[in-house]
């Protein structure tokens, strides 16, 4: 079979995420890489490009949990829904259909509003917002970082962002956000929406909630369950008990955030 490419993505505690690429060989199990890597205090977060098996919210918008299991919340069109919800971190996304008609149950994740202890980060078609401020607009290829702090100092998150892709690394969680787009039956394309490409959880002991969060410590329903179009028969309660009131809003019926 062919080798596969896998990125490696690490931070080091004093800040500053770097990456790498290597090579899987399926045949002897080898992860190979492509240049040598400096050794020092580092966490290193495999990515198998292309792989089936990590957390993401993709397309119109399909969901696959922590525990592996697929399933579909459709949302409201114009509406914020949280996505994840934890102590230290709050992610909201916009679900928006793409023609704009009410109608049109077909919606796509438009926008995404990060919320950490002191800093907050719009992610829109145009570019990324860190507290208000432009840190990085889409479709510029240099590759821009930031660590950000909290009043006593401590870094509780280094934002990366490069043409259209943006990752963001805390304590807790790894998470990869690409832009996306559809071209249905030839048509010209349609406007850019985001995929939660990667949602990797750094610590097993914690209890998020959200559409996506509450999945890392669910059970997998059984396979007979019924499954609507709107989480039924995967998330606690309604897709409504989901919605927020703005892009850094906590004020859902499951909200874990305390900062």
């Amino acid at each position: 079979s062919v080798n596969q490419q896998i990125t490696a993505r690490w931070c080091p505690s004093t800040g500053g995420c770097r990456s790498a690429l290597f090579v899987w060989d399926p045949v002897t199990s080898a992860i190979i890489p492509v240049a040598s890597l400096s050794p020092g205090d580092i966490r290193v977060t495999l990515h198998l490009i292309g792989s089936l098996t990590t957390p993401n919210i993709v397309f119109d918008p399909h969901f696959r949990g922590f525990n592996g299991l697929k399933y579909d919340v459709q949302g409201d069109t114009d509406t914020w829904f949280n996505l994840l919800s934890d102590q230290d971190i709050q992610f909201n996304g916009f679900f928006q259909s793409i023609t704009g008609s009410v109608k049109d149950q077909k919606t796509y994740v438009r926008k995404l509003g990060v919320v950490l202890d002191g800093h907050s980060i719009l992610i829109n078609s145009t570019a990324v917002e860190v507290d208000g401020s432009i840190f990085h607009k889409m479709g510029d290829h240099a590759e821009v970082e930031q660590i950000l702090t909290n009043s006593k100092g401590a870094a509780v998150a280094t934002i990366l962002a490069s043409t259209h892709s943006v990752t963001f690394h805390t304590p807790a969680y790894f998470i990869t956000i690409a832009q996306g787009s559809t071209t249905p039956g030839g048509k010209a394309q349609l406007p850019l929406f985001f995929n939660v490409e990667d949602i990797e959880l750094l610590e097993a002991s914690r209890q998020p909630h959200g559409l996506l969060g509450q999945t890392a410590h669910t059970q997998l329903p059984k396979e007979d369950a019924h499954r609507g179009p709107q989480g039924e028969g995967v998330i606690e309660g309604v897709y409504t008990d989901y919605i927020v009131s703005s892009a850094f809003g906590t004020d859902f019926k499951y909200n874990k955030f305390t900062l």
